[in-house]
Order: structure tokens, then C-alpha cells, then sequence
């Protein structure tokens, strides 16, 4: 596209004559025409070919229009079809996900239920007097029975957690909360006892009792306040 005649002439004269420059340029004009029907030659039979080949093509093309359209709807159907069976699957585990949620939440407050049955039937048993074993007037529980109650009111407290915001565990938190009374007062008086009279076989139990239900805490607080404040308060008035 660049190819000035007038500049390429211009440069070659100042290499070679004019009469020298016209004969190479003939002699390269006749051996590219010369290539030029060498190859004409050489594939003409497969142009030959190719243009009675493509003959009725057009019309081979237009018998395809129908089909591939009618392949083309028959994908999409398909593609829809599956697209809407993929959202129904969803919606079906959404839905199945849902139930399996209230399931749990319904298997939980079963077991809340279960465990404050459980502890009040325990609390009857124990109890010699008329009253509600519920109560907190009523006498210390032994250690081991402390320690059954607090197995199972560490179940209890489990499980009422895991069920918070049901309307039907506030029916029973006023249960919850009479057999947790109930269960500290027991502990405290258990361990005061044994503090009180070195009875370690008292002691024993009632700390594991504490310890499973996660209030080692008033435990610390209640030995602090019988064994170690008077203690201190003894030495304090020795040395003043």
C-alpha cells in the first residue's frame, strides 16, 4: 500500500540504468506470471470441485433450518425442565432442613419435660412430708441424691438452653426454677454441714455436685465465708 513507483525508480538509477532496471523487471513480470498459472494448474481441479460440490448446498441448508429449530426448542425445553426440577429439589431440602430444625426443638423441650419429671418423681420419693418437695423449707438431700438430681439438671439446663424462645418452655420455668431452689439450698446446707463438721464424706459429693452443674463458683463463696473469713479475722485479731 506504501509503494511509491516514482521514489522506488528514483533509488534504483542510482544503482543501475534505466534500459538495465525495465529488462529485470520484465524478466521478474514473465516468471511470476509463469508461477502464477503453475499454481492455477495445480489446484484447479479441486476448484473444479469445490464449486460442483457446493451446488444445491443452499437448498441442503434450508432443509436444516427446521430441524435445528426444532432441536434448538426441544434443548430449552429440556434446560427449563431440569432448571425447574433443580428449584423443586430446593425447595424440598429447604422445607425438609425446616422440619429437621422443629424436629430437634420439639425432641428438646421433650427431654426438658423429661428431665424436670424426672427430678420432681426423685424429690417425691425423697420427701417423708405432705408438702411439695419443691419447697424450699424442706430438709438438705443426702449426697448422693444431690448428685443424681444435679446429673440430670445438668441435662435439664442443656437442653432448656438449646430450646430458649419456646412458648412452651416458659410453662415450665416456673418447675425449672422451684427444683433450682430447691438444688442450691440443698448444696448449700450439704456443705455447710460438712464444713462444719469436717466430714469429708459430705464434702466430697456435694463439691461433685457443684462441679456438674457448673457452680463451683457459690461453692468457693460459701468456703470462703465459713473456713476462711473467721480464720482470717482470728489471725487478724492475734496480731492486732
Amino acid at each position: 500500500d506504501d509503494f511509491d513507483v516514482d521514489h522506488f525508480v528514483s533509488e534504483c538509477r542510482k544503482h543501475v540504468q534505466l534500459e538495465t532496471l525495465r529488462d529485470d523487471l520484465e524478466l521478474y513480470y514473465k516468471l511470476l506470471k509463469t508461477a502464477m498459472v503453475e499454481l492455477i494448474n495445480k489446484d484447479y481441479a479441486d476448484f473444479v470441485n469445490l464449486s460442483t460440490n457446493l451446488v444445491g448446498m443452499d437448498r441442503a441448508l434450508k432443509q436444516l433450518t427446521v430441524p435445528l429449530g426444532q432441536l434448538r426448542e426441544e434443548v430449552m425445553s429440556l434446560k427449563l425442565a431440569v432448571s425447574e426440577g433443580i428449584q423443586a429439589i430446593d425447595d424440598r431440602l429447604l422445607k425438609e432442613d425446616d422440619i429437621r430444625k422443629k424436629k430437634m426443638c420439639v425432641l428438646r423441650l421433650l427431654q426438658v419435660i423429661r428431665s424436670v419429671e424426672k427430678i420432681e418423681k426423685i424429690l417425691h420419693s425423697q420427701s417423708s412430708k405432705e408438702a411439695s418437695p419443691l419447697e424450699t423449707s424442706g430438709p438438705p438431700l443426702a449426697g448422693q441424691m444431690l448428685e443424681r438430681i444435679g446429673t440430670e439438671f445438668n441435662q435439664l439446663h442443656f437442653h432448656a438452653v438449646q430450646s430458649k424462645g419456646m412458648p412452651l418452655l416458659d410453662k415450665v420455668r416456673p418447675r425449672i426454677a422451684g427444683i433450682t431452689a430447691m438444688l442450691q439450698q440443698s448444696l448449700e446446707g450439704l456443705l455447710l454441714e460438712g464444713l462444719q463438721t469436717a466430714n469429708v464424706e459430705i464434702v466430697r459429693p456435694c463439691l461433685r455436685t457443684y462441679a456438674t452443674i457448673d457452680k463451683t463458683r457459690d461453692a468457693e463463696a460459701l468456703i470462703g465465708q465459713v473456713l476462711v473469713k473467721p480464720y482470717v479475722e482470728e489471725v487478724s485479731g492475734l496480731l492486732l
